[in-house]
């Protein structure tokens, strides 16, 4: 549900406007209602990221920013507000949002794996072979309005990249070896991805989050005789995990 949560939202969004604009044909809704939303169906467009956010990665302050601001241009757009009620109303939904992101951060806990597992999580029901496997040196996954579940084991990892778009990615790599200081880059856009670190390297995560974010859930491993793996992490309107 996570890896899809954007597609999911954005396919009710058009769904919801096909209604819309075909009740508005055939007279299905009031004058006041057809009003409203010709006035400010764009702010959706901004409140739904903003929701796809929060269900890929948690209740970031930026998602919650979003979903604020989308909702102050609705009710201005709309008319609902004059002059200043407007401002009363921004600085309503500020408060408001800094209060709401205080009191759910603190409830909202991020999973910490205190035995890691060596192999890929299984969800109910499902199959070991529903999982893609490879041993390229330097994968380059996309998913784009889909989901994917992949497991390389490469003996000699010399990189990789790994791309969601409206989509998810899970990917296991808890098996695959470096034999020297590498680069991955992970990007979502609208989209999540799961990834399970190589067990046998270091890690540094570095990263730009633009309305979105990447959590570190694994345990990091301090041997300076191994390998560093230095993990570029991009997410938009998305959530990365790393376990």
């Amino acid at each position: 549900m996570k890896r899809n949560s954007a597609r999911i939202l954005f396919g009710l969004l058009f769904i919801g406007l096909a209604v819309f604009v075909a009740g508005s044909a055939f007279g299905w809704w009031s004058d006041q209602v057809i009003h409203v939303l010709s006035e400010s169906w764009w702010t959706l467009f901004i409140i739904v990221p903003g929701i796809a956010g929060i269900i890929s990665s948690g209740p970031k302050f930026w998602n919650l920013l979003l979903i604020a601001i989308g909702v102050w241009l609705m009710a201005e757009s709309s008319g609902l507000l004059s002059e200043g009620q407007s401002s009363a109303f921004f600085w309503a939904v500020v408060l408001l949002l800094v209060g709401a992101w205080l009191l759910v951060g603190w409830f909202w806990k991020p999973k910490h794996h205190d035995n890691p597992p060596l192999s890929p999580p299984q969800p109910d029901g499902a199959e070991t072979s529903a999982w893609e496997k490879s041993i390229d040196d330097r994968p380059d996954y996309i998913a784009v309005f889909s989901g994917r579940q992949l497991s390389n084991y490469s003996k000699n990892l010399q990189g990789g990249k790994a791309t969601a778009v409206f989509g998810g990615l899970e990917i296991n790599m808890r098996d695959a070896v470096p034999v020297q200081d590498i680069t991955l880059e992970l990007t979502t856009i609208f989209g999540g991805i799961d990834l399970y670190v190589p067990s046998r390297a270091r890690i540094k995560v570095t990263g730009t989050p633009v309305f979105g974010g990447f959590d570190s859930m694994f345990i990091p491993n301090d041997d300076s005789s191994l390998p560093l793996i230095t993990i570029k992490c991009t997410a938009v309107f998305g959530g990365i995990d790393l376990k």
